[in-house]
């Protein structure tokens, strides 16, 4: 369950789930103290205790959502210590696109979930190309494989002409500007994070 789900639906069902139980309680002690001859007093500290047991159970859920945001930026942390060396096999560079990128007869699986099937296309230098499709349709997993970021399975990359294994991985990452759907931010200024 998603961070963001987890905080938007706990608080107000704690709140729901707390006038509700103020509700029964206002109900109940008037009950008593009309049938069983309950001092108002005793009614209003049956309420003042209500309120009173609210507030905690209002800063356990926030505390819950700061436990799951936690626990996610622990996970994405972890990630990353935990990654693998990127092999480096590319051995020549390139400093900028002089004609263009050709894609030809790739294909990529996760698993047995196969994303691209023989996505073969050109881009010439200048041509802007907007990558359009359904959630999992495989749009992530081309960026991916152009930044060298996975492995191409079956089909061929070539930038220029030179095969996209054959260049090293700083010099094609300085091609491309990507801007992610999925943002990590340091505390740092804006320079810094854009390096």
């Amino acid at each position: 369950m998603g961070t963001t789900f987890v905080e938007e639906i706990a608080h107000p069902l704690v709140e729901v789930v707390g006038a509700m139980a103020f509700a029964g309680v206002i109900v109940f002690a008037h009950h008593r103290v009309v049938e069983a001859g309950l001092t108002k007093g005793a009614f209003v500290g049956f309420v003042a205790a209500l309120a009173m047991f609210m507030d905690p159970m209002r800063k356990f859920s926030q505390a819950n959502v700061k436990l799951s945001q936690a626990r996610a930026a622990a996970e994405r942390i972890f990630g990353l210590l935990n990654a693998e060396e990127e092999v480096d096999k590319g051995e020549s560079k390139i400093l900028k696109l002089e004609d263009k990128i050709i894609v030809k007869d790739l294909n990529f699986s996760y698993g047995n979930n196969q994303v691209l099937k023989n996505l073969s296309l050109e881009i010439p230098k200048g041509k802007k190309v907007a990558l359009v499709g359904l959630s999992g349709s495989g749009k992530s997993t081309l960026i991916n494989l152009l930044l060298g970021l996975y492995p191409i399975e079956k089909g061929k990359i070539t930038i220029d002409g030179k095969d996209l294994t054959d260049i090293k991985l700083g010099s094609l990452r300085d091609l491309f500007g990507l801007v992610s759907q999925d943002i990590f931010l340091f505390h740092d200024s804006i320079i810094e994070n854009l390096n």
